[in-house]
Protein backbone atom coordinates (compact mmCIF):
# COMPACT_ATOMS: atom_id res chain seq x y z
CA UNK A 1 0.00 0.00 0.00
CA UNK A 2 1.38 3.41 -1.05
CA UNK A 3 2.13 6.01 1.31
CA UNK A 4 4.93 8.15 2.16
CA UNK A 5 6.71 7.53 5.59
CA UNK A 6 7.22 10.57 8.30
CA UNK A 7 9.72 10.62 11.23
CA UNK A 8 8.60 13.01 13.19
CA UNK A 9 8.20 13.26 16.98
CA UNK A 10 9.02 9.45 16.72
CA UNK A 11 12.57 9.97 16.00
CA UNK A 12 13.39 11.55 20.01
CA UNK A 13 10.58 9.43 21.66
CA UNK A 14 11.46 6.03 20.59
CA UNK A 15 15.39 6.69 20.31
CA UNK A 16 15.52 7.69 23.72
CA UNK A 17 14.53 4.30 24.37
CA UNK A 18 18.19 3.09 24.11
CA UNK A 19 19.75 5.93 26.22
CA UNK A 20 20.85 4.21 30.05
CA UNK A 21 19.70 0.52 28.94
CA UNK A 22 21.33 -1.71 30.96
CA UNK A 23 21.06 -5.24 29.07
CA UNK A 24 23.64 -5.08 26.06
CA UNK A 25 22.16 -5.61 22.48
CA UNK A 26 22.76 -9.52 21.79
CA UNK A 27 21.96 -10.85 18.17
CA UNK A 28 19.67 -13.92 18.97
CA UNK A 29 16.51 -14.44 18.89
CA UNK A 30 14.44 -13.41 21.42
CA UNK A 31 11.52 -14.73 23.59
CA UNK A 32 7.99 -12.85 22.45
CA UNK A 33 6.82 -9.08 24.05
CA UNK A 34 3.34 -8.54 22.00
CA UNK A 35 0.59 -10.99 22.01
CA UNK A 36 0.67 -11.11 18.33
CA UNK A 37 4.08 -12.37 18.13
CA UNK A 38 5.09 -15.36 16.39
CA UNK A 39 8.78 -16.93 16.53
CA UNK A 40 11.32 -14.41 14.73
CA UNK A 41 12.07 -17.08 12.29
CA UNK A 42 11.10 -19.59 10.08
CA UNK A 43 12.74 -22.49 8.43
CA UNK A 44 11.42 -22.81 4.93
CA UNK A 45 9.87 -26.12 3.87
CA UNK A 46 8.26 -27.81 1.11
CA UNK A 47 5.02 -26.43 0.56
CA UNK A 48 1.94 -28.35 -0.56
CA UNK A 49 -1.28 -28.24 -3.21
CA UNK A 50 -3.14 -26.93 -0.90
CA UNK A 51 -3.48 -22.96 0.79
CA UNK A 52 -2.19 -23.08 4.18
CA UNK A 53 -0.60 -20.99 7.25
CA UNK A 54 2.75 -22.69 6.89
CA UNK A 55 3.55 -22.18 3.29
CA UNK A 56 2.49 -18.68 3.82
CA UNK A 57 5.32 -18.55 6.71
CA UNK A 58 7.51 -20.30 4.31
CA UNK A 59 7.15 -17.23 1.56
CA UNK A 60 6.68 -14.55 3.69
CA UNK A 61 9.84 -14.89 5.90
CA UNK A 62 12.10 -14.82 3.45
CA UNK A 63 10.52 -12.29 0.94
CA UNK A 64 10.23 -9.90 4.40
CA UNK A 65 13.84 -10.93 5.79
CA UNK A 66 16.55 -8.14 6.52
CA UNK A 67 18.12 -9.75 3.98
CA UNK A 68 15.82 -8.34 1.53
CA UNK A 69 16.60 -4.73 3.27
CA UNK A 70 12.98 -3.64 2.54
CA UNK A 71 12.96 -4.76 -1.22
CA UNK A 72 12.74 -0.88 -2.25
CA UNK A 73 11.95 -1.27 -6.49
CA UNK A 74 15.48 -1.22 -8.54
CA UNK A 75 17.77 -2.49 -5.31
CA UNK A 76 19.23 -5.56 -5.04
CA UNK A 77 16.55 -6.66 -2.20
CA UNK A 78 13.50 -6.73 -4.78
CA UNK A 79 15.62 -8.24 -7.61
CA UNK A 80 16.06 -11.06 -5.55
CA UNK A 81 12.41 -10.93 -4.04
CA UNK A 82 11.05 -11.03 -8.05
CA UNK A 83 13.80 -14.04 -8.76
CA UNK A 84 12.46 -15.71 -6.22
CA UNK A 85 8.75 -15.16 -7.23
CA UNK A 86 9.83 -16.39 -10.92
CA UNK A 87 11.20 -19.41 -9.21
CA UNK A 88 7.95 -20.37 -7.51
CA UNK A 89 6.33 -20.09 -11.23
CA UNK A 90 8.90 -22.06 -13.17
CA UNK A 91 8.65 -24.56 -9.84
CA UNK A 92 4.65 -25.01 -10.94
CA UNK A 93 5.15 -25.64 -14.52
CA UNK A 94 3.19 -22.28 -15.12
CA UNK A 95 4.00 -19.90 -18.64
CA UNK A 96 5.68 -17.70 -18.86
CA UNK A 97 4.11 -14.47 -20.21
CA UNK A 98 6.46 -11.55 -19.84
CA UNK A 99 8.73 -10.53 -22.44
CA UNK A 100 11.21 -12.40 -24.64
CA UNK A 101 10.13 -15.55 -23.23
CA UNK A 102 10.78 -14.76 -20.07
CA UNK A 103 8.56 -14.46 -16.26
CA UNK A 104 9.68 -10.56 -16.49
CA UNK A 105 8.46 -7.85 -17.60
CA UNK A 106 10.71 -4.64 -16.70
CA UNK A 107 9.58 -1.18 -15.56
CA UNK A 108 11.09 1.80 -16.25
CA UNK A 109 11.71 4.06 -13.49
CA UNK A 110 11.35 7.35 -13.70
CA UNK A 111 14.21 10.27 -13.28
CA UNK A 112 16.97 10.67 -14.94
CA UNK A 113 19.20 8.51 -12.63
CA UNK A 114 18.18 4.76 -13.36
CA UNK A 115 18.36 2.28 -10.72
CA UNK A 116 21.27 -0.55 -10.17
CA UNK A 117 18.50 -2.94 -10.75
CA UNK A 118 15.45 -3.51 -13.00
CA UNK A 119 12.13 -3.48 -11.17
CA UNK A 120 10.29 -6.37 -12.71
CA UNK A 121 6.79 -7.27 -13.17
CA UNK A 122 6.36 -11.22 -12.69
CA UNK A 123 3.87 -12.73 -14.87
CA UNK A 124 3.04 -16.68 -15.09
CA UNK A 125 -0.20 -18.36 -17.26
CA UNK A 126 -1.79 -21.39 -16.33
CA UNK A 127 -3.94 -22.14 -19.82
CA UNK A 128 -7.46 -22.68 -19.39
CA UNK A 129 -9.43 -26.19 -20.29
CA UNK A 130 -12.08 -25.17 -22.78
CA UNK A 131 -10.84 -24.30 -26.30
CA UNK A 132 -13.37 -21.38 -26.47
CA UNK A 133 -12.91 -19.68 -22.81
CA UNK A 134 -9.07 -19.97 -22.65
CA UNK A 135 -8.47 -16.84 -24.88
CA UNK A 136 -9.96 -14.89 -21.70
CA UNK A 137 -8.65 -14.44 -18.45
CA UNK A 138 -8.94 -14.22 -14.63
CA UNK A 139 -5.93 -11.90 -12.96
CA UNK A 140 -4.22 -11.76 -9.60
CA UNK A 141 -2.10 -9.70 -8.42
CA UNK A 142 0.37 -8.18 -5.49
CA UNK A 143 3.14 -6.19 -5.00
CA UNK A 144 6.92 -7.27 -4.69
CA UNK A 145 8.26 -3.56 -3.18
CA UNK A 146 8.74 -1.97 -0.27
CA UNK A 147 9.95 1.06 1.29
CA UNK A 148 13.36 -0.10 2.27
CA UNK A 149 15.85 1.06 4.22
CA UNK A 150 14.90 3.92 7.27
CA UNK A 151 16.32 6.92 6.71
CA UNK A 152 18.51 8.26 9.55
CA UNK A 153 19.56 6.75 12.76
CA UNK A 154 17.89 2.98 13.74
CA UNK A 155 14.39 3.05 15.85
CA UNK A 156 14.29 0.87 19.06
CA UNK A 157 11.78 -2.00 17.80
CA UNK A 158 10.11 -2.61 20.58
CA UNK A 159 9.91 1.14 21.96
CA UNK A 160 8.68 2.00 18.31
CA UNK A 161 5.89 -0.46 18.57
CA UNK A 162 4.78 1.17 21.88
CA UNK A 163 4.37 4.32 20.50
CA UNK A 164 2.81 2.86 17.70
CA UNK A 165 0.13 1.05 20.03
CA UNK A 166 -0.96 4.08 22.01
CA UNK A 167 -0.26 7.04 19.08
CA UNK A 168 -0.34 5.31 15.70
CA UNK A 169 -3.23 2.25 15.72
CA UNK A 170 -3.08 2.58 11.69
CA UNK A 171 0.83 3.43 11.43
CA UNK A 172 2.06 6.16 8.83
CA UNK A 173 -1.71 6.90 8.52
CA UNK A 174 -1.65 8.45 11.84
CA UNK A 175 0.18 11.78 12.57
CA UNK A 176 -0.28 11.75 16.13
CA UNK A 177 0.96 15.39 18.29
CA UNK A 178 2.66 14.88 21.64
CA UNK A 179 1.74 12.21 23.83
CA UNK A 180 -0.09 13.35 26.71
CA UNK A 181 1.03 12.46 30.47
CA UNK A 182 -1.57 9.42 30.59
CA UNK A 183 -0.32 8.32 26.97
CA UNK A 184 3.52 8.82 27.77
CA UNK A 185 2.91 6.76 31.00
CA UNK A 186 0.87 4.00 28.45
CA UNK A 187 4.34 4.40 26.45
CA UNK A 188 6.77 3.73 29.47
CA UNK A 189 4.72 0.84 30.60
CA UNK A 190 4.81 -1.11 27.37
CA UNK A 191 8.52 -0.04 26.17
CA UNK A 192 9.88 -1.23 30.60
CA UNK A 193 7.37 -4.58 29.89
CA UNK A 194 9.40 -5.01 27.11
CA UNK A 195 12.55 -4.67 28.35
CA UNK A 196 11.81 -6.87 31.10
CA UNK A 197 11.63 -9.66 28.48
CA UNK A 198 14.61 -8.87 25.89
CA UNK A 199 17.07 -5.96 25.29
CA UNK A 200 16.91 -3.26 22.68
CA UNK A 201 17.11 -3.88 19.40
CA UNK A 202 17.98 -1.21 16.96
CA UNK A 203 15.64 -1.73 13.51
CA UNK A 204 16.59 -0.20 10.05
CA UNK A 205 14.88 -2.21 7.71
CA UNK A 206 11.24 -1.41 6.68
CA UNK A 207 10.64 -5.82 6.13
CA UNK A 208 7.00 -4.93 4.55
CA UNK A 209 5.67 -8.16 5.54
CA UNK A 210 2.03 -7.29 6.21
CA UNK A 211 3.14 -4.64 2.92
CA UNK A 212 2.97 -6.42 0.45
CA UNK A 213 4.79 -10.19 1.65
CA UNK A 214 1.12 -11.15 2.90
CA UNK A 215 0.00 -10.27 -0.53
CA UNK A 216 2.66 -12.00 -2.69
CA UNK A 217 2.25 -14.61 -0.37
CA UNK A 218 -0.39 -15.79 -1.20
CA UNK A 219 -0.40 -15.35 -4.70
CA UNK A 220 2.06 -17.79 -4.88
CA UNK A 221 -0.09 -20.15 -2.95
CA UNK A 222 -3.02 -19.51 -5.11
CA UNK A 223 -0.91 -20.30 -8.12
CA UNK A 224 0.17 -23.33 -6.48
CA UNK A 225 -3.25 -24.77 -5.54
CA UNK A 226 -4.11 -23.99 -9.26
CA UNK A 227 -1.61 -25.89 -10.78
CA UNK A 228 -2.51 -28.56 -8.58
CA UNK A 229 -5.94 -28.62 -9.82
CA UNK A 230 -7.58 -29.33 -12.77
CA UNK A 231 -7.28 -25.85 -14.91
CA UNK A 232 -10.66 -23.89 -14.83
CA UNK A 233 -12.07 -22.85 -18.51
CA UNK A 234 -10.69 -19.36 -18.66
CA UNK A 235 -6.89 -18.78 -18.36
CA UNK A 236 -5.18 -17.61 -15.12
CA UNK A 237 -2.82 -14.47 -15.05
CA UNK A 238 -0.49 -14.50 -11.92
CA UNK A 239 1.14 -10.77 -11.61
CA UNK A 240 3.61 -9.62 -9.14
CA UNK A 241 3.65 -5.98 -9.57
CA UNK A 242 6.65 -3.94 -9.51
CA UNK A 243 7.27 -0.40 -7.74
CA UNK A 244 3.96 0.02 -6.39
CA UNK A 245 5.28 2.21 -3.40
CA UNK A 246 6.84 4.88 -6.30
CA UNK A 247 3.04 5.25 -7.58
CA UNK A 248 1.67 2.51 -8.51
CA UNK A 249 4.02 1.85 -11.72
CA UNK A 250 4.22 -1.87 -11.93
CA UNK A 251 0.29 -2.25 -12.93
CA UNK A 252 0.30 1.57 -14.67
CA UNK A 253 3.12 -0.11 -17.01
CA UNK A 254 1.82 -3.40 -17.49
CA UNK A 255 -2.08 -2.22 -18.30
CA UNK A 256 -0.34 0.10 -20.41
CA UNK A 257 1.74 -2.47 -21.78
CA UNK A 258 -0.16 -5.54 -21.58
CA UNK A 259 2.02 -8.64 -22.30
CA UNK A 260 -1.97 -10.24 -23.27
CA UNK A 261 -4.66 -8.34 -25.15
CA UNK A 262 -6.20 -6.17 -22.07
CA UNK A 263 -9.87 -6.84 -23.19
CA UNK A 264 -9.04 -10.56 -22.77
CA UNK A 265 -9.04 -9.73 -18.98
CA UNK A 266 -12.20 -10.52 -17.71
CA UNK A 267 -11.65 -9.80 -13.80
CA UNK A 268 -8.19 -8.71 -11.98
CA UNK A 269 -8.29 -9.49 -7.99
CA UNK A 270 -6.01 -7.46 -6.18
CA UNK A 271 -4.42 -7.96 -2.90
CA UNK A 272 -2.27 -5.51 -0.68
CA UNK A 273 -1.58 -6.08 3.38
CA UNK A 274 -3.38 -9.17 4.07
CA UNK A 275 -1.81 -10.50 6.90
CA UNK A 276 -3.36 -8.67 9.70
CA UNK A 277 -7.09 -7.55 10.73
CA UNK A 278 -6.80 -8.63 14.34
CA UNK A 279 -9.85 -7.43 16.87
CA UNK A 280 -7.34 -5.29 17.97
CA UNK A 281 -5.96 -3.89 14.68
CA UNK A 282 -9.50 -2.56 12.90
CA UNK A 283 -12.70 -1.67 13.22
CA UNK A 284 -15.13 -5.63 12.43
CA UNK A 285 -11.71 -7.18 13.00
CA UNK A 286 -11.51 -11.27 13.71
CA UNK A 287 -10.49 -14.30 12.23
CA UNK A 288 -12.75 -14.33 9.49
CA UNK A 289 -12.43 -10.60 8.58
CA UNK A 290 -11.79 -9.03 4.98
CA UNK A 291 -11.87 -5.83 3.52
CA UNK A 292 -13.45 -5.54 -0.34
CA UNK A 293 -13.18 -2.55 -2.10
CA UNK A 294 -14.23 -1.80 -5.99
CA UNK A 295 -16.31 -5.41 -7.01
CA UNK A 296 -19.47 -3.57 -7.75
CA UNK A 297 -17.67 -0.19 -9.42
CA UNK A 298 -18.04 -1.83 -12.78
CA UNK A 299 -19.76 -4.60 -12.45
CA UNK A 300 -22.41 -5.44 -10.20
CA UNK A 301 -21.81 -9.13 -11.49
CA UNK A 302 -19.02 -8.99 -9.93
CA UNK A 303 -19.97 -8.21 -6.49
CA UNK A 304 -23.17 -10.75 -6.76
CA UNK A 305 -20.65 -13.70 -7.46
CA UNK A 306 -18.56 -12.90 -4.47
CA UNK A 307 -21.35 -12.29 -1.87
CA UNK A 308 -23.43 -15.51 -3.66
CA UNK A 309 -20.38 -17.86 -3.16
CA UNK A 310 -19.52 -16.77 0.44
CA UNK A 311 -23.17 -17.31 0.85
CA UNK A 312 -23.05 -20.95 0.61
CA UNK A 313 -19.27 -21.86 1.66
CA UNK A 314 -18.30 -23.55 4.64
CA UNK A 315 -15.25 -21.01 5.99
CA UNK A 316 -17.75 -18.07 5.48
CA UNK A 317 -15.49 -14.76 5.43
CA UNK A 318 -17.06 -11.65 7.38
CA UNK A 319 -16.57 -9.13 4.57
CA UNK A 320 -16.67 -5.36 5.66
CA UNK A 321 -17.64 -3.18 2.70
CA UNK A 322 -17.19 -0.14 4.92
CA UNK A 323 -14.08 1.71 3.11
CA UNK A 324 -15.44 0.80 -0.08
CA UNK A 325 -18.75 2.94 0.79
CA UNK A 326 -16.34 5.76 2.15
CA UNK A 327 -13.50 5.72 0.65
CA UNK A 328 -11.62 7.01 4.12
CA UNK A 329 -7.69 8.17 3.32
CA UNK A 330 -8.68 7.68 -0.46
CA UNK A 331 -8.11 3.73 -0.22
CA UNK A 332 -9.61 2.68 -3.26
CA UNK A 333 -6.72 4.91 -5.14
CA UNK A 334 -3.74 3.87 -3.08
CA UNK A 335 -2.69 0.37 -4.55
CA UNK A 336 -2.70 -1.43 -8.27
CA UNK A 337 -6.31 -1.58 -7.97
CA UNK A 338 -6.62 1.51 -9.76
CA UNK A 339 -4.92 0.82 -13.11
CA UNK A 340 -7.05 -2.31 -14.15
CA UNK A 341 -10.33 0.34 -12.89
CA UNK A 342 -9.28 2.95 -15.13
CA UNK A 343 -8.90 0.63 -17.92
CA UNK A 344 -12.72 -0.81 -17.60
CA UNK A 345 -11.37 -3.86 -16.16
CA UNK A 346 -13.69 -5.30 -13.12
CA UNK A 347 -11.34 -5.08 -10.04
CA UNK A 348 -12.10 -6.13 -6.33
CA UNK A 349 -8.98 -5.18 -3.46
CA UNK A 350 -8.64 -7.83 -0.82
CA UNK A 351 -6.64 -6.68 2.12
CA UNK A 352 -7.82 -6.82 6.10
CA UNK A 353 -6.66 -3.07 6.71
CA UNK A 354 -3.98 -1.09 8.54
CA UNK A 355 -2.48 -1.78 11.20
CA UNK A 356 0.08 -0.14 13.82
CA UNK A 357 2.91 -1.45 11.64
CA UNK A 358 1.88 0.29 8.69
CA UNK A 359 4.73 1.50 6.80
CA UNK A 360 6.68 0.65 10.02
CA UNK A 361 10.02 -0.59 10.80
CA UNK A 362 8.31 -2.81 12.80
CA UNK A 363 6.20 -4.71 10.06
CA UNK A 364 8.07 -8.41 10.48
CA UNK A 365 6.48 -12.12 9.81
CA UNK A 366 6.56 -12.98 13.20
CA UNK A 367 3.32 -10.38 13.60
CA UNK A 368 1.76 -11.69 10.41
CA UNK A 369 -1.89 -13.70 11.21
CA UNK A 370 -1.05 -16.46 8.91
CA UNK A 371 -4.25 -18.77 9.70
CA UNK A 372 -6.02 -15.37 8.94
CA UNK A 373 -4.46 -14.96 5.80
CA UNK A 374 -4.68 -18.49 4.26
CA UNK A 375 -8.31 -17.98 4.84
CA UNK A 376 -8.33 -15.16 2.77
CA UNK A 377 -6.06 -16.91 0.17
CA UNK A 378 -8.53 -19.78 0.04
CA UNK A 379 -11.60 -17.19 -0.81
CA UNK A 380 -9.74 -15.35 -3.24
CA UNK A 381 -8.76 -18.77 -5.02
CA UNK A 382 -12.79 -19.71 -5.21
CA UNK A 383 -13.83 -16.83 -6.32
CA UNK A 384 -11.37 -16.56 -8.97
CA UNK A 385 -12.53 -20.79 -9.47
CA UNK A 386 -15.54 -19.24 -10.34
CA UNK A 387 -15.53 -16.18 -12.16
CA UNK A 388 -13.12 -18.50 -14.69
CA UNK A 389 -16.08 -21.04 -14.94
CA UNK A 390 -18.96 -18.77 -15.93
CA UNK A 391 -20.36 -19.56 -19.40
CA UNK A 392 -20.12 -16.01 -19.65
CA UNK A 393 -17.96 -12.92 -18.84
CA UNK A 394 -18.79 -10.56 -16.43
CA UNK A 395 -20.67 -7.63 -17.70
CA UNK A 396 -20.19 -4.23 -17.56
CA UNK A 397 -22.33 -1.70 -16.17
CA UNK A 398 -23.43 1.50 -18.55
CA UNK A 399 -21.51 3.95 -18.09
CA UNK A 400 -24.11 5.82 -16.16
CA UNK A 401 -24.51 3.50 -13.62
CA UNK A 402 -21.18 2.81 -12.72
CA UNK A 403 -19.75 4.12 -9.66
CA UNK A 404 -16.92 7.01 -10.27
CA UNK A 405 -16.62 8.56 -7.17
CA UNK A 406 -13.30 7.36 -6.28
CA UNK A 407 -11.16 10.70 -8.01
CA UNK A 408 -7.70 8.76 -8.76
CA UNK A 409 -4.97 11.04 -10.11
CA UNK A 410 -2.07 8.89 -10.58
Amino acid sequence: MSFGPTRTLLLTLVASSFLGAAAPLVAQSPPTVWPDEGPATWTPRPTVGVITADDLRTHIYQLAADSMQGRAAGTRGNFMATSYVASVFERLGLLPAGEDGTYFQVVPESGSTQPEYASRNVIAILPGSDPALRGQYVLVGAHNDHVGMVEGDPFDHDALRAFNRVMRPQGANDRPGSPTAEQRARIDSLTAYARSIRPPRPDSVMNGADDDASGTGILLEIAERFATLPPPGRSIIFISHASEEGGLNGSRYFTDNPTVPLDSIVAAHNMDMVGKGRVTDVRFGGPAQVQMLGARRLSADFGDVIDSLNAVREETMAIDYSWDRTNALNRFCRSDQVNYFRHTIPVTYFSTGYSLDYHQATDEPQYVDYDKSARVGRFVHEIMHTVAERPARLAILPMEERDLSAQCTR
